[in-house]
């Protein structure tokens, strides 16, 4: 009897790794929650962020909130936003939102979201980073790359001033400008680490103190909505299935 339940065990033990293994295999995303499905509670309104697991999501200067977008089976309900339009996730139910200032970022202000990696990256590896963006309808402005960055500490700040980052790493197309309003467009960057990388940042980052990021413009048709004639120094993008 004892041996028998020995022998289950360890049959066990042996199923349980190799599902462990398999899955580290077929899920080897270093980001947690890069398709934004892990939550707390359901987001029903603008905003609410901070229902997102693992992802922390912050607006310095005049632009907020961050909005974490989620879509219920059960009702066919999105979160919504009135000007921006509505999406449907890339895939499974939820994505982010994030307004991206490319103007006067001390003045506008810009959204970001950090989480921190399953392990630190290692020294002279290359990596891919990719995401999939759609532009938000009824906006000016469509951006030729999406800012993030990666350091072997938190990258955010609480005292609303802009986040600068001396490692930017532009996601791209092959397209000159991410202006697509109804479909999802991937992008992404290869990057070789430093070592040590242990934090992962999306949002309106600024690349040099003096200089400032320098997007390309593309001018979307016209609109006549608020956002569309006010919004001159910022974008938005939805965001979905964020990996390295």
């Amino acid at each position: 009897m004892r041996n028998s339940f020995f022998y289950f065990f360890l049959v066990a033990f042996q199923l349980f790794c190799y599902t462990v293994f398999s899955f580290a295999q077929s899920n080897n995303n270093l980001l947690p929650n890069g398709n934004f499905e892990l939550r707390t509670g359901n987001p029903i309104t603008w905003g609410q962020s901070n229902l997102l697991k693992y992802w922390k999501g912050i607006a310095n200067g005049k632009w907020s909130p961050i909005t974490y977008f989620y879509e219920f089976e059960d009702r066919g309900y999105i979160p919504t936003w009135k000007e921006g339009g509505r999406q449907i996730p890339y895939s499974g139910n939820g994505f982010i939102g994030l307004g991206i200032a490319f103007k006067n970022v001390e003045e506008v202000g810009s959204q970001y979201f950090e989480t921190e990696l399953l392990t630190p990256l290692e020294k002279d590896s290359t990596y891919i980073i990719s995401a999939f963006v759609s532009l938000a309808d009824r906006l000016k402005y469509a951006l030729d790359y999406i800012p993030v960055a990666l350091s072997d500490r938190t990258m955010l700040s609480n005292n609303g001033t802009p986040i600068y980052s001396s490692n930017l790493i532009k996601l791209k197309t092959d397209q000159p400008y991410l202006n697509n309003t109804t479909e999802w467009i991937k992008i992404s960057a290869k990057y070789k680490a430093r070592g040590g990388e242990l934090f992962f940042l999306i949002g309106g980052i600024e690349g040099n103190k003096k200089l400032g990021t320098e997007f390309k413009l593309k001018k979307m048709p016209f609109h006549f909505s608020f956002h569309y004639i006010l919004l001159n120094k910022l974008t938005y993008y939805f965001i979905d299935n964020i990996s390295i």
